[in-house]
């Protein structure tokens, strides 16, 4: 498509950063446009533009991630990748992820029970970094594209973080359906089973105290 940089219809202002609010769907240009690579409506199926690092968290929360140079407010930064598997299948590994604390598992559930499982961002209760819903080539509801934006301007050598409990204020039925959850592998939403609380170590001065 073009002419993007001046319709208020796309996500992206002209320097690539997300202009709409978290909760509303981002709908990327694919290969049915005839726009380019560098399109201004192409940001995520680009990648990731900023060079990161995987570190060993010195508090006991495992795996992080920090960046090695300074991102802009608003800048895409990274997806959240894992596979995709039903509610069925999380409970069964939720009982052995629980134990093991190796785990967490998005909510897809649009209109199926589909999960995405993985990743190595770690909590914080005042995060960095907030998930918007991405369709490109695959525009099925079920199965958006997780990616993380910068919410503010984070320094080099910060730590990436997101919340597993974000709740976004939903103002129209768009939102809400298009909105996801995270959620332990153990103690999913809706699940029967006792849910699992584990301690924050976020160390935010808004801290919770727990993961869930």
């Amino acid at each position: 498509m073009l002419g993007l940089t001046s319709s208020p219809l796309f996500a992206y202002n002209e320097l690539g950063q997300v202009r709409i609010r978290a909760g509303l769907p981002i709908y990327e240009c694919n290969a049915r446009c005839r726009c380019g690579a560098e399109c201004s409506n192409r940001v995520v199926q680009r990648g990731i533009r900023y060079d990161l690092c995987i570190f060993r968290t010195a508090n006991g929360r495992g795996w992080g991630v920090r960046t090695l140079e300074k991102i802009r407010k608003n800048s895409f930064v990274m997806e959240y990748v894992g596979e995709i598997i039903t509610s069925e299948e999380a409970e069964r590994r939720g009982q052995i992820y629980d134990r093991q604390g190796a785990t967490y598992l998005f909510d897809l559930d649009y209109v199926e029970d589909v999960y995405g499982a993985g990743g190595s961002l770690t909590l914080k209760c005042d995060p960095n970094l907030q998930v918007y819903n991405v369709f490109i080539d695959n525009l099925d509801e079920r199965l958006p594209r997780i990616a993380l934006f910068a919410t503010r301007h984070i320094r080099a050598g910060e730590e990436l973080t997101f919340d597993y409990n974000m709740q976004v204020d939903p103002v129209d039925a768009e939102s809400t359906r298009m909105d996801s959850n995270l959620g332990r592998a153990g103690g999913l939403a809706g699940s029967p089973k006792k849910r699992v609380r584990i301690e924050c170590k976020c160390g935010a001065a808004s801290c919770r105290k727990y993961l869930f």
